[in-house]
């Protein structure tokens, strides 16, 4: 008997437009604060939290 459960509900992580938007936005911000560090971590937070958005769960 396997100790895991399977989740239906969580299926692939898609990007979407709030992906593109958070990683664009997050790169230009962090160029003019940190200069190339900043577009590296920018860009990466900016994905993350626009990752996120995209893949709430649908309200009921």
């Amino acid at each position: 008997m396997p100790i895991y459960r399977t989740d239906d509900r969580s299926g692939s992580w898609k990007a979407g437009t709030k992906s593109v938007l958070g990683a664009t936005i997050g790169a230009v911000v962090g160029t003019v604060v940190l200069s190339w560090f900043g577009l590296v971590l920018g860009t990466a937070v900016g994905l993350g939290i626009g990752m996120l958005l995209d893949n709430r769960p649908a309200a009921r």
